[in-house]
């Protein structure tokens, strides 16, 4: 198989983490057949890597057997990027998009049902991210205020995000969005989208921050990466790992383990956890 030797190529040179990207829906390998990615994900499993993740899933295609097989074989802090654009009927219809809010919220649930559990590094097992699209044709006011109240919707529902993506759209020349609008809905939403995205960052990002890691929450194998002045910025490594700031310099290139004293909007405070 070309992926597990690759693998183990790679481990032999010495690279201890993984993730199966560069596709749009790893639900969909070999036809989302759950025997086929067990026989990916099982071998590598048991090479026993520091990190094995994955990367985008469609919400459409998202099922309980191939969530199982993701939550039992890859390691804990594993994200599957959704790329739902937009929870608007109209702009989903008007933009061709494959997934509507309803089987946004099934795929959310069932990967939270096996998911949510805390992993040995501190962070849930396996949580879905999702991502949003401005100026798609057909959004208007209306659109950010009905993807605001979905994003609430699974907050309130005690469902976990790792992440939420704002991204402009990008017209490439060739495409249906170039073609029809270019970037003439940016130009005429732009003036609402900072108040959106600060309300994001704010109402949901920062709950859902205090629910997956909870104050004293013990990260572990977390890298310092940078100083900033008398702060040092360190994460672990895998799928959007999650920013820690601490209030004082640690040498870099390291790897500790990290209590969550607090919260900001999309990182967290921690010092560390002697």
């Amino acid at each position: 198989m070309d992926i597990l030797d690759e693998v183990k190529a790679l481990m032999k040179q010495g690279v201890q983490h993984f993730r199966l990207g560069k596709q749009t829906d790893f639900y969909s390998y070999k036809n989302g057949k759950s025997d086929e990615i067990k026989k990916i994900l099982e071998p590598i499993s048991k090479l026993s890597p520091r990190v094995l993740h994955i990367d985008n899933a469609n919400p459409a295609r998202v099922n309980e057997d191939i969530t199982k097989l993701i939550v039992e074989y890859c390691t804990a802090g594993n994200i599957a990027a959704f790329g739902v654009e937009s929870f608007d009927e109209k702009v989903i219809k008007q933009n061709c998009l494959n997934s509507n809010p309803e089987i946004v919220m099934k795929a959310v649930k069932i990967i939270n049902k096996y998911g949510k559990a805390r992993g040995s590094n501190g962070m849930p097992k396996f949580l879905p991210g999702i991502n949003i699209l401005l100026g798609l044709i057909g959004e208007n006011k209306e659109t950010l205020e009905i993807d605001y109240e979905w994003l609430k919707k699974i907050l309130d529902s005690d469902l976990w995000l790792r992440r939420i993506n704002i991204r402009l759209v990008v017209p490439f020349i060739g495409t249906m969005l170039s073609e029809e609008a270019g970037t003439r809905y940016i130009k005429k939403n732009r003036k609402y989208y900072y108040s959106f995205r600060k309300k994001v960052r704010q109402d949901i990002d920062f709950e859902m921050l205090k629910k997956i890691t909870p104050k004293d929450t013990v990260l572990r194998d977390v890298q310092t990466e940078i100083w900033d002045g008398r702060h040092t910025f360190a994460r672990q490594i895998g799928s959007y790992p999650l920013i820690v700031g601490i209030n004082k310099r640690i040498p870099l290139n390291q790897f500790i383990d990290v209590k969550v004293t607090d919260h900001m909007l999309r990182s967290v405070v921690g010092e560390v956890n002697e």
